[in-house]
């Protein structure tokens, strides 16, 4: 067997699960990824499930767990609040060994989402890191 034979034995997977609930204004989102390299080295039907960063062939490959949960209001003006949290959980520490995001969120939306105006704040807190970040973002989004 020779690497590209190799290279067939081994997949990268995704779980990926989403959901959304609105009512009367008020909203809240939540997705969840988990990210795996299947390693199946002699091509046998047994699968070895591991959360390897490097293949055999030496491919790198980001896996780990990711969660994003989010919670919004929209006011009878059209302004809207909005609160969010995220998640990265890597399964091998590269350059970080995680991030958790703070978000604080406010949109105006002029003509319902074809004219709009978005401003947000993050708190970036990188695990094992001496100090966190804050991020800013003021965006304007046209569509026709």
């Amino acid at each position: 067997m020779d690497a590209d034979d190799n290279y067939l034995e081994n997949s990268l997977e995704t779980f990926f699960i989403d959901m959304i609930f609105k009512y009367q204004g008020f909203s809240v989102m939540a997705e969840f990824a988990d990210k795996r390299v299947v390693h199946n080295p002699f091509g046998s039907t047994d699968f070895d499930f591991r959360s390897s960063l490097v293949d055999a062939n030496g491919r790198s490959y980001y896996t780990g767990q990711g969660i994003n949960l989010q919670t919004s209001y929209l006011l009878q003006n059209n302004i809207e609040l909005a609160t969010r949290y995220s998640r990265i959980m890597p399964d091998t520490e590269v350059s970080f060994a995680g991030i958790n995001e703070y978000t604080f969120g406010l949109s105006k939306y002029v003509v319902g989402h074809n004219l709009k105006v978005q401003a947000d704040v993050s708190l970036i807190d990188k695990t094992g890191a001496s100090h966190n970040k804050l991020r800013y973002r003021l965006q304007t989004e046209f569509a026709f």
